[in-house]
């Protein structure tokens, strides 16, 4: 809350000290997440132990749909991987180095953050990447382990690539959007309805994230669409 007023103070009052102002509350949001992540090490929520389980498996070369966690929170027991890969891929590297996949959701809302005050509008796109970062219950979500600031980030990514000419790479962010999490598709149709990014570049993001579910679709079929 201190970080949104100050943002919305600076923007009104001190205009040109906006940018060192959203800089600064970036840094100290991220900061906030770190100490919220070590001081919540194993929060009382599913998935946070499938995306955990699902990031060990990977670096023993195991499928993600085949393994098998449980989270011994009351009511809940050993389940499967409920999201689609791309999440798992994506957040393996930082369970890998920092030992918990949260780090990574953390990392994808300040680069987003950062996307957005870099390329936005001026004054509105610097306080609008801020809010990413300082709404309400903003660290709740991380520690929770929900997945969704890989789907901002790569849409994030998707519109910066576009407006500086870099279709192929906005294709690439809009297919991984596409592999994250099934409900990243009913993006599919705003994207085709876009106008600089067309259909066209939708049908091969849309082809290539389902080409590259192809292979864990393949090895075990059953565990990939019921999990």
């Amino acid at each position: 809350l201190t970080g949104a007023i100050l943002v919305f103070a600076s923007w009104w009052l001190l205009p040109r000290y906006l940018t060192r102002v959203v800089y600064v509350s970036i840094f100290l949001m991220v900061v906030a997440g770190v100490a919220m992540i070590l001081s919540s090490p194993k929060p009382p929520i599913d998935v946070w132990y499938m995306l955990q389980a699902a990031a060990h498996g990977l670096s023993h070369d195991r499928n993600i749909y085949t393994v098998k966690w449980t989270s011994g929170v009351p009511g809940e027991f050993t389940n499967g991987f409920a999201y689609l890969p791309g999440a798992a891929v994506l957040l393996w590297p930082f369970h890998v180095v920092f030992g918990d996949v949260r780090f990574g959701l953390l990392a994808a809302l300040a680069v987003t953050a950062l996307l957005m005050a870099r390329f936005g509008r001026p004054g509105l796109g610097r306080v609008a990447g801020c809010l990413i970062l300082v709404y309400p219950r903003g660290l709740f979500g991380i520690e929770q382990s929900w997945v969704d600031p890989l789907l901002l980030l790569t849409i994030c990514v998707m519109v910066v690539a576009m407006m500086r000419g870099r279709r192929g790479w906005a294709v690439v962010a809009f297919a991984l959007c596409l592999l994250c999490k099934q409900q990243a598709w009913i993006l599919v149709p705003l994207a085709a309805l876009w106008k600089e990014f067309g259909w066209k570049r939708t049908l091969v993001s849309a082809g290539g994230a389902l080409v590259l579910m192809v292979p864990w679709a393949v090895t075990a079929p059953h565990a990939f669409f019921a999990p």
